[in-house]
């Protein structure tokens, strides 16, 4: 990874990516700003295109730029050779600040040739950029600690409801005989699949069998039937 130094035009701070390249949004916030100067107008030029066709065929460099969406660094990148048609586009005064700042980097101890106000601004840039991303880290953590809290609710909301088959009366002896075999209310709910208040009705005689041999509850005072089931098993 190449040693990233500071750099800075007109008192703004020229960012870089983890390669090196150069950001050609803050180049045009130190060159005015002028929407006809935007680095996207530069970019779809074709001897822009021209140069970039060059840059990648004769350099070690991977690409001679990249955009990258979203995050503090978000912007165009673009080495360095870039950099100085981007400047002689704007305009040539503009094109010797950067050939003069470029300079001061090859000079020696070159991160110690700031002027004051450039390495104040270079202190300002990085404090704002640590700020903005402990704003973004403290959002996420919010973010995920929400999600933490409706996770539970989420997946009980996403799973499907468990349906329970109807009794006929053709399952009436089973049930019956379970329980004459000391099983609890639990018990033959596991072994038959049948819902547990069903199956209270049954075992309490609180059922009508109907044309086709389907069991229908009778009314039962739902406290009633609740604490009887809490107390044979809990509830379903």
């Amino acid at each position: 990874m190449p040693q990233l130094i500071p750099i800075s035009i007109a008192g703004t701070v020229i960012r870089q990516d983890a390669t090196g390249r150069y950001c050609l949004n803050d180049l045009h916030r130190a060159a005015g700003g002028a929407r006809k100067h935007k680095p996207a107008n530069f970019m779809r030029l074709d001897s822009t295109h021209a140069l970039v066709a060059e840059i990648d065929r004769g350099s070690d460099v991977s690409n001679a730029f990249i955009v990258l969406q979203g995050g503090i660094l978000q912007g165009t990148y673009v080495v360095k050779e870039l950099v100085y048609a981007y400047a002689m586009w704007i305009s040539p005064a503009f094109h010797l600040k950067v050939i003069r700042a470029y300079d001061a980097l090859a000079q020696p101890a070159a991160g110690l040739n700031f002027q004051p106000s450039e390495m104040l601004a270079v202190i300002q840039a990085m404090a704002q950029a640590q700020t903005q991303m402990l704003q973004r880290v403290d959002r996420l953590c919010g973010v995920v600690e929400k999600l933490i809290e409706t996770l539970p609710a989420i997946l009980n909301a996403q799973r499907p409801r468990l349906r329970r088959p109807p009794i006929f009366e053709k399952d009436l002896p089973l049930i019956l005989a379970l329980r004459e075999q000391g099983a609890t209310l639990t018990d033959i709910v596991r072994t038959t699949g049948f819902g547990q208040t069903a199956v209270w009705y049954v075992l309490e005689g609180r059922y009508a069998v109907m044309p086709g041999g389907r069991v229908k509850k009778m009314p039962a005072p739902t406290a009633v039937v609740s604490a009887i089931v809490r107390s044979q098993g809990g509830a379903q």
